[in-house]
C-alpha cells in the first residue's frame, strides 16, 4: 500500500500543477501575443498621424508612441483579434481561413466602439484640444486625422494579429491546438477533479488509522508545496524563453506577465506548509492519546 500511496501522491502533484497551468497560463500567453500585436501595429497607426501632422516635435512623437502603447482601448481591440486568431489557428490550417475566420469573429459592436473611443482619445492627445475648445481649422484637422486613423486602427491590428498566427509552422499550430484544449473550461474542471480524486486515493491507500491519516495529510502537504515550487520555477523559465523569442521576432523583449503564476505557486506553498503542520499536530495528538490510554 505504501507504493500505491507514493504513486497517487505523485499523480496528485502532477494534476495539481497541470490544473494551475490551465488556470493561469491563458492570461499570460494572450497578454504576450497582445503586446506583440500592439507593438507591431504602432508604426501603421503613427504613420496615419504623421501624414496629417508631419511637423510634430520629437518629444511629442515619443509621447504619441507611449500613448498608443499604453492605451487600454487599443489593447482590448488587439485582445479581441488575438483571441479570435487563436481560435482559428486551433481549427484551420491555411492562412486565408485563419484571416477570414478571425475577421468574421472579431468584427463586433464592442470592437467598433473601442476603435472609435481610441481614435477620439488619440486625436485629442495629438492636437491638444477637446471638442469645446477647438477652432474651425482645428475641427477640420481633427476630422481629417480621425478619418485617416479610422481606416488604419482595426485594419493594422487585424493584419498583425493574423500575421502572428499565419507565421506559425504546422508543429506550432499543433501546439496552439493543445493550448486551446488545456485552457478550456472542461480541462480546468477535469484536471482539478483528477487532483482531488488522487488526493482521496492517497488517504485510501494510507489506511484509516489516525496515524496513517496524519501521514497522508503530511504527504499531500509536501506534494502541494512541490507543485507550488514547480509552478514558480516554470514561470521563471517561461519569462526567459518568452523574452528570447520575442527579442528575435521584434528586436525587443516582451516579458510574460506571470504574477498569477506567483500567486498560485505561493498559495500552494502556503497551503502545503499549513497542511504539513496540521498533519504533525494531528500526529502528535494521536500519539499523546495513545499514551494516555
Amino acid at each position: 500500500m505504501k507504493g500505491l500511496k507514493i504513486f497517487f501522491t505523485v499523480l496528485y502533484t502532477v494534476f495539481l500543477f497541470a490544473a494551475g497551468v490551465s488556470f493561469v497560463a491563458d492570461y499570460s500567453c494572450k497578454k504576450a501575443v497582445t503586446d506583440i500585436v500592439v507593438y507591431k501595429s504602432m508604426d501603421r497607426i503613427t504613420d496615419a498621424v504623421f501624414e496629417v501632422y508631419d511637423d510634430l516635435p520629437s518629444e511629442k512623437i515619443d509621447a504619441v508612441f507611449d500613448f498608443i502603447e499604453e492605451n487600454s482601448d487599443l489593447r482590448k481591440i488587439a485582445e479581441i483579434y488575438v483571441e479570435a486568431a487563436l481560435r482559428e489557428a486551433g481549427t484551420s490550417e491555411t492562412e486565408s481561413e485563419t484571416l477570414d475566420g478571425m475577421l468574421d469573429s472579431a468584427h463586433s459592436e464592442e470592437m467598433q466602439q473601442l476603435a472609435s473611443d481610441f481614435t477620439d482619445d488619440l486625436v485629442e492627445f495629438v492636437t491638444g484640444t477637446n471638442e469645446d475648445s477647438r477652432s474651425g481649422i482645428e475641427n477640420r484637422l481633427y476630422d481629417i486625422l480621425k478619418t485617416a486613423l479610422s481606416e488604419n486602427v482595426t485594419n493594422s491590428v487585424s493584419v498583425y494579429a493574423a500575421g502572428v498566427i499565419n507565421d506559425m509552422s504546422s508543429q506550432q499550430r499543433t501546439l496552439v491546438k493543445l493550448y486551446t484544449i488545456l485552457m478550456s473550461t472542461a480541462a480546468k474542471f477535469i484536471l482539478t477533479a483528477l487532483a482531488a480524486f488522487n488526493a482521496r486515493l492517497v488517504f485510501a491507500a494510507g489506511g484509516k488509522s489516525r496515524g496513517n491519516v496524519s501521514g497522508s495529510i503530511i504527504s499531500l502537504g509536501i506534494a502541494t508545496v512541490v507543485s507550488g515550487i514547480i509552478m514558480l520555477l516554470v514561470s521563471r523559465t517561461a519569462v526567459s524563453a518568452g523574452a528570447h523569442i520575442t527579442n528575435r521576432l521584434l528586436g525587443r523583449s516582451v516579458l510574460l506577465d506571470v504574477q498569477n503564476w506567483y500567486i498560485f505557486g505561493g498559495v500552494c506553498a502556503a497551503a502545503g506548509i499549513l497542511a504539513v503542520i496540521l498533519g504533525f499536530v494531528f500526529k502528535g495528538n494521536t500519539g499523546n492519546g495513545g499514551k494516555n490510554g
